[in-house]
């Protein structure tokens, strides 16, 4: 299988769990190059600086949360396919995003 390109804007506060995102695309077949931000300022920035394909988000972090850069993708008004990505939230949270504007939402079994 051909490697695709996948420029991937993470939102998460682990490493550990970054790592596990990035081992998962690349097991799917994808050459990901990604950044991973944790604070509000940091996502806006990263918008501004760089074009990306997806955005990939935990639910939940001690200074930010999902919710949160939803509405930071909206205020930029850049339409990127924006999904939660967590092991610590049931799936009426996850659809109760949805409803703020992400995409879709991956239920994860964390390991750690």
């Amino acid at each position: 299988m051909d490697d695709k390109s996948l420029r991937v804007l993470i939102v998460e506060d682990s490493e550990d769990d970054t790592q596990l995102l990035i081992r998962a695309l690349k097991k799917g077949g994808y050459s990901p190059l990604y950044e991973r931000v944790q604070t509000s300022s940091a996502m806006k920035e990263a918008l501004k600086e760089k074009q990306w394909d997806i955005i990939l988000c935990d639910y939940k972090m001690p200074n930010f949360s999902g919710p949160s850069a939803i509405a930071v993708l909206k205020e930029s008004n850049i339409d990127i396919p924006f999904i939660i990505v967590s092991g610590a939230v049931g799936e009426d949270i996850a659809v109760e995003c949805m409803r703020l504007g992400a995409h879709d939402y991956v239920l994860s079994a964390k390991t750690s």
